[in-house]
This record gives C-alpha cells, structure tokens and sequence, in this order.
C-alpha cells in the first residue's frame, strides 16, 4: 500500500561552510568536523523496519543534512511475531518525524514481504520517481560527509555506463601509494552498507534472475565474467545459496548481476558507514560487531578512480591463502548442495 504526503516548510535549513584548507597527501583520516557549503540536492531512500533504536540513530543524521527529498519504505509486520506491530509503527514514526522543508513519500506495507522482495521492490518504487539517489537501512550509520561524497559521484559518474554503485563502506584497505592520490577507486566488489546509484542501473535488476536461470548457464557466465578465480568461488557460492532459498537477500542478486554487466561500483578512500545493526534483532549480522572506524573525507574530491580489483580478493580471502580459501568454499558449497536437497525432500 502507497502513503503519500508533503509537509509543509516548518524551520530553515543551517548553513555549512566547507573547508578551504589544502589537502595533505598523507592524510588518511578527517581531523576536523565535516562541514559543506551547499545544501544536499539529491533524494535519500531510508530503508527501515522494526529497530527504533538504530532507525532513530541514522535518522538523525540525515536530519542534520536535511534533504529535499526523503523517500521512507518499511516492510509490514511478521506475522505471528507479537512485537512487531508496536516496533514497526514506533520506527515509522520516527523515520517520519520530518522538520525541515522536505518532500516526503511513504511506503508502508501491511504484510511482510522480507528483506530480498521489500528492499527490491522499494528500489524500484524509489527510482519511478528520481533519476539517482542515496540509499541507506536502518542501521547503516553515515558520517556526514558520505552524503556529499555521493551526490558528487552521482553527478561526475552519471553517463559512465561502467559504473553500477557508489558506496560509503570500505574495509581492509591496504596503504598502497595510489591512495594517496585519489579519494576513490573502482572494484568489482561493494558493500550496500549506505551506497547509491541510478535509475538506469536499477531498472537493468530483477532481483528473480537467478532463480530464473539455470544453474549451468550461471555458471557460465559467472566464469566469463570473472576477475579472479577467488571472486568466481565466492559469486559462485552466494549464487547457489540464493538458487537453494538459504538466504533471504536481494544483494547477492544485485552484485552478481552488476559483475556480469561489466560494472564496477566506486568506494571511498576511507570508511564512511558504521554498521550498528549487529546482534539478534539483525536479518544476517547476528553475531560480532562492527569495528571498522567511522570518517569523515575531505573536499573537493579526487574524483578520478583507479581500477583495484585486488581490493575484492583481499577482502573475500581476510588474509587466508587462495588454497584455504578454496577448500573452505568447496566444503562450503557441498555443504549448501546437501541442505537444499534435504529441503526438497
């Protein structure tokens, strides 16, 4: 079901100023607050559901950059769970407390459809409306400049049909000399941790195409596509737990789709999204914890992108060799081969 409502003007957005100061070659990470001197153009799809806690966390800050456009989607209540109802309506309410000049659409759903169908479908309802857009869940906690970094990107990238996403996480980065000159870098693998991207890109997805496909064809072009054998085995993994509905996600299809597309998504020179969403009330990251540093990148950026595709090994392996890799994925997979076959028993 579709709510769409505008409020009216209540308060004038701050001013920021950004910093003119000259950007070192050696610096890693913000030591000043980030600040910017234009308002935020572009729209923001907030993703949520029944965490009020983390929903209230992010919501604040993008309160702080307070967008034109803010697009709200949550999926329905589960049924038989008792604390759903209350949760969800008290997220909702929270991620709507609107009160700066700002358009605002809705879209609440009744029924639960689960993270792959309600993230999916609020894409596409997302981008009938904008031409590019951020995106962020309830639990992604952006720094404030992550916002600006792809506003810029959005605009600088927008015609290159070889760039799928922007994204806001980066992990593991190694102190290669190159990073010192460049604010980004393109790879074949990125997190949806806070990213952002185009209607042209989104259209090209169904979240559906794996279940679609046979496995042998899926194959086929995973290997074609390819930019090392450790990315094949690791798509190849992901692409059989989606195939034995072991998961429940719409972001192995989307980069699995992105990869044979030929695309590549950019990602930050330093960490711009927290994830503070773990624990048990999580969809996937029940367990650990977010370690990885908050920052914040300095303007005007660096826009020109280096290809990295060592970045995608180094974060699928975390140190492993190829060879322990490699057998822990085959295990990995016979052992997901069995489980769907038991659930078709």
């Amino acid at each position: 079901m579709y709510k769409h409502s505008k409020l009216p003007p209540s308060q004038t957005i701050t001013s920021c100023r950004l910093s003119d100061a000259p950007k070192s070659e050696n610096e890693n990470f913000m030591t000043h607050k980030f600040s910017s001197r234009e308002s935020l153009k572009t729209a923001i799809l907030f993703l949520v559901f029944n965490r009020p806690d983390t929903t209230e966390q992010v919501f604040q800050e993008i309160r702080k950059v307070a967008p034109p456009r803010l697009y709200v989607a949550a999926d329905g209540p589960r049924e038989g769970n008792d604390t759903d109802d209350y949760l969800v309506q008290k997220t909702r309410e929270i991620a709507t407390n609107i009160d700066w000049p700002c358009e605002v659409k809705t879209l609440f759903r009744d029924q639960n459809l689960g993270a792959k169908y309600a993230i999916s479908d609020a894409l596409s309802w997302f981008f009938k409306y904008e031409e590019q857009g951020i995106i962020l869940e309830d639990d992604c906690l952006p720094s404030q400049s992550f916002f600006w970094f792809c506003e810029t990107l959005l605009d600088h990238y927008k015609h290159d049909e070889s760039v799928s996403h922007i994204c806001g996480r980066v992990e593991n980065v190694r102190s290669t000399a190159w990073l010192h000159h460049t604010d980004c870098f393109k790879t074949s693998r990125g997190f949806t941790w806070g990213w952002a991207t185009w209607k042209s890109v989104a259209n090209d997805f169904d979240v559906d195409w794996i279940s679609k496909n046979s496995m042998l064809q899926i194959v086929r072009l995973l290997w074609t596509h390819k930019t090392s054998y450790t990315e094949f085995f690791y798509r190849l993994s992901n692409v059989i737990s989606v195939k034995c509905n072991l998961v429940d996600a719409w972001d192995y299809p989307w980069n699995t789709t992105q990869l044979i597309r030929g695309r590549r998504c950019i990602l930050p020179r330093v960490n711009l999204i927290k994830n503070i969403g773990f624990g048990e009330n999580a969809t996937h990251t029940k367990q650990g914890s977010d370690n990885t540093k908050l920052n914040d990148i300095s303007f005007p950026l660096r826009k020109e992108c280096i290809i990295d595709d060592d970045y995608t090994v180094a974060t699928i392996l975390k140190h492993r060799s190829f060879l322990r890799y490699l057998v822990s994925a085959v295990a990995s997979n016979i052992l997901k081969a069995f489980r769907c076959v038991f659930r078709q028993l």
